[in-house]
């Protein structure tokens, strides 16, 4: 079910690195009509969960994925052309630090729950679709935000670190990305 007034835009064969691409770069087409209109005063938050192996996210389309490669080139184009001010990404995958590991774009923060030689565990069931809609990092995450909506992404990364007991929360490009005790909460409230 989806959550009451949330809209979505892509599904299924339709989510692709491709996509994901044009959506984050504004670009838009027959595929893509709805986009992210940014610039370079805009705060982006991407938040990814999906299946991962090393070095890409995988999308539920064939061929479909976002490697290390398309993420930094992604990352790079969007910070030359000032499509933000400062982007987070929370992905919750699988050798989730693979993908940025060699992402070095201004203003990107890269936060993940599984080191780039690891799995990262399930944690949260829907046995009516039987699913795992999530893993530990994502709800180790929510948890950290609901109790405290003032935590930093430093401390939510020592937080999520101590908890996540399947895998190693990994921050990335922090010299690169700014203020780290920034809340998080910044990047998630319009």
């Amino acid at each position: 079910n989806l959550r009451s007034g949330a809209q979505v835009d892509y599904r299924g064969a339709n989510v692709t690195a491709e996509t994901l691409a044009a959506v984050l770069t504004g670009n838009t087409s027959a595929q893509t009509p709805v986009v992210l209109e940014s610039n370079a005063s805009t705060d982006v938050f991407v938040y990814i969960a999906s299946h991962g192996s090393p070095g890409s996210i995988v999308f539920p389309a064939p061929d479909a994925s976002l490697s290390a490669q398309k993420f930094t080139a992604l990352t790079d184009t969007m910070a030359r052309e000032g499509k933000y001010r400062q982007m987070v990404f929370f992905v919750d995958t699988c050798f989730g630090e693979s993908v940025a590991a060699n992402a070095t774009a201004k203003g990107l923060l890269y936060f993940t729950g599984a080191n780039k030689n690891e799995p990262s565990l399930g944690a949260v069931y829907d046995s009516n679709i039987r699913q795992w809609l999530s893993d530990e990092f994502t709800e180790n995450v929510l948890e950290a935000l609901r109790d405290n909506p003032h935590i930093t992404f430093r401390d939510l990364y020592t937080t999520t670190y101590e908890q996540v007991t399947g895998s190693h929360v990994q921050l990335l490009n922090t010299k690169n990305f700014g203020d780290i005790d920034t809340e998080v909460m910044k990047f998630l409230s319009p």
